[in-house]
């Protein structure tokens, strides 16, 4: 419809045609936008397999729709068993990149993923100004989630500052091993 609406423009009133372009331009970005909203609000189906892979894409499509750099890299010297968790870790992730984009002021953003066999650790860091201390311990409806997500699949979640300024979320994990079931938390 804007094509047609364009093309008539451009032949009755070529001086609107500017701003006929603007118009297309901004559909064409808020379509984008919905896309990759909707992307990140469906849900999230991991197996272990392709975890680290998600989590390097996920990386990939916030340093766009953030437009500063969100560097993934893996420290992976085990191999993940049976990680019926990786949906949790994902969306601590993907709110833990959210927050550092939008609260922090920071510059650049990194995630790394550490597996040794037995435990998995997932760090996101950012180089922007810190946490305050009264944030760590009340925070926002994404740091809830994130400690709630932490919770229900056992693991570890540290939300604090860097020494060096920015602010880290570490979430540590113990793999299943071998034979356990799913979901099942190891002691």
């Amino acid at each position: 419809m804007l094509k047609t609406l364009e093309d008539a423009i451009a032949r009755d009133a070529p001086q609107l045609t500017s701003r006929v372009h603007s118009v297309r331009d901004m559909v064409e970005q808020s379509t984008s936008t919905v896309r990759a909203l909707a992307l990140g609000l469906s849900p999230v189906h991991l197996d272990r397999d392709c975890f680290a892979a998600a989590l390097e894409q996920l990386c990939a499509s916030s340093e766009a729709l953030y437009g500063m750099p969100v560097r993934f890299a893996s420290r992976m010297t085990g191999h993940l068993h049976g990680l019926a968790a990786a949906a949790d870790l994902y969306r601590i992730a993907q709110e833990a990149i959210r927050n550092a984009a939008r609260h922090s002021a920071a510059t650049g953003i990194s995630l790394t993923l550490a597996a040794d066999g037995v435990w998995l650790t997932m760090t996101i860091e950012d180089n922007g100004r810190g946490i305050m201390p009264a944030a760590e311990t009340r925070g926002g409806m994404g740091m809830k989630i994130m400690r709630y997500r932490a919770s229900i699949i056992g693991a570890l979640l540290e939300i604090g500052a860097r020494e060096h300024g920015g602010t880290i979320v570490r979430c540590v994990l113990r793999e299943a091993a071998e034979g356990d079931t799913p979901g099942e938390k190891n002691e």
